[in-house]
């Protein structure tokens, strides 16, 4: 059954972030389904899953997608000898340290959320993880 929710969940998360980047998504769209995901990955309660997963599929599609691109577009710019982008996770940082960063920062900062969703996420990355 595991390998079934897990190939769901996948799927889900390709499609939300299809979605979100396909629309331009706002800090407002994506920050009650990051706080879904947050919870559900502190808890690990089945409920909370159960009862939001596209939220937390949605969140975590896009977090996925932001932190895969980041890491093609420091790779590429290594070879490249060029700057950083602004923010440099470390290999350590787990998808649910990012994602509690991610959800901080749109929590505290509600003047931005009409904003589009990945320069929120670059601004937090950068406040979090920036690049020496």
């Amino acid at each position: 059954m595991k390998p079934a929710l897990f190939a769901f969940t996948a799927a889900l998360c390709l499609l939300a972030c299809g979605n979100a980047c396909a629309q331009g998504a706002s800090g407002n769209t994506i920050q009650s389904a990051c706080k879904w995901a947050a919870l559900a990955a502190d808890n690990q309660d089945q409920s909370i899953f159960n009862a939001h997963m596209y939220d937390i599929g949605f969140c975590a599609g896009f977090l996925q997608a932001a932190t895969d691109g980041h890491e093609f577009w420091e790779t590429w710019r290594k070879e490249e000898k060029g700057m950083p982008l602004g923010f440099c996770i470390p290999g350590e940082a787990t998808q649910g340290q990012i994602m509690k960063v991610f959800v901080k920062y749109l929590d505290e900062h509600p003047e931005e959320l009409h904003e589009q969703v990945i320069k929120l996420f670059a601004e937090s990355m950068g406040k979090a993880f920036p690049c020496k």
